[in-house]
């Protein structure tokens, strides 16, 4: 697991995305323990316990947002700009290019 930075407790998550959008969304605390447990569309939001304590990041938050931007688009038909990949989608993206190349296809 990488540096952990600006970790908070997932109780300041529905302060996070009002300050986020300016004040314009306001989420309940309960919302975002759904996000983490049931997801969006089978996308949850990523935390992680610290002495019993669950916690959160702007960058998982975003990461959060981005994916399920995408999970409703693609439902939709919408087309959305092509956010950042995982290092492990990288990752399978270039493995199943390669297999597609050895395989002459």
């Amino acid at each position: 697991m990488g540096k952990l930075k600006n970790l908070y407790p997932i109780s300041h998550v529905p302060k996070r995305v009002s300050e986020i959008t300016d004040g314009t969304k306001k989420v309940h605390t309960s919302t975002t323990h759904r996000w983490r447990q049931r997801g969006i569309k089978g996308i949850k939001l990523r935390t992680i316990m610290i002495g019993g304590d669950r916690y959160c990041c702007d960058e998982w938050l975003l990461e959060f947002f981005e994916a399920t931007t995408r999970a409703k688009d693609k439902t939709t038909g919408e087309n959305i700009r092509q956010g950042r990949l995982t290092a492990q989608r990288e990752r399978e993206i270039e493995r199943a290019e390669q297999e597609l190349d050895e395989a002459g296809v």
